[in-house]
């Protein structure tokens, strides 16, 4: 099935995928009781270490808003703990606790899985050079993504 995509297109179809890969995700995240977006949020702190609410937000595209009230449940369940930054006391650092590494590593087999649905369904990414179109947003919006 081939259409013909206009540029007046691309932002509902944008939403619909970036809706349909979410509720993919959250079905197979649902091992390790987290939506996808707090697991990018676990992932995210995992692998930075303890980052301030400002480098988390830009990492994650996200406002200070939005993200405090999407860290708030994780903090709640003990997830993620929220500590002022030693070297300026106004500063919010949030780190993982070993409970949050524990759900990640939890989840991972939630994330492969929902990855090879992916490609079973659609063949891999990279092979249909929508991974370079991807990167290139993300990069754009400030998100620091490797390619695998």
């Amino acid at each position: 099935m081939n259409h013909e995509l206009t540029p007046d297109g691309y932002c509902l179809l944008f939403n619909r995928a970036a809706r349909a890969i979410s509720r993919l995700y959250n079905r197979h995240l649902i091992c390790a009781s987290l939506t996808v977006g707090q697991y990018c949020i676990l992932a995210t702190v995992l692998k930075s270490g303890p980052i301030t609410l400002r480098d988390l937000g830009d990492a994650l595209v996200i406002e200070r808003s939005a993200l405090l009230r999407a860290l708030k449940p994780l903090s709640t369940a003990g997830l993620l703990q929220s500590t002022a930054d030693p070297s300026n006391q106004r500063r919010i650092l949030v780190e993982m606790t070993p409970s949050g590494e524990d759900r990640v590593r939890l989840a991972a087999s939630g994330i492969r899985a929902a990855g090879l649905e992916i490609e079973g369904r659609y063949g891999k990414i990279a092979n249909a050079g929508v991974e370079d179109i991807l990167l290139r947003f993300a990069g754009e919006a400030g998100i620091a993504i490797e390619a695998t």
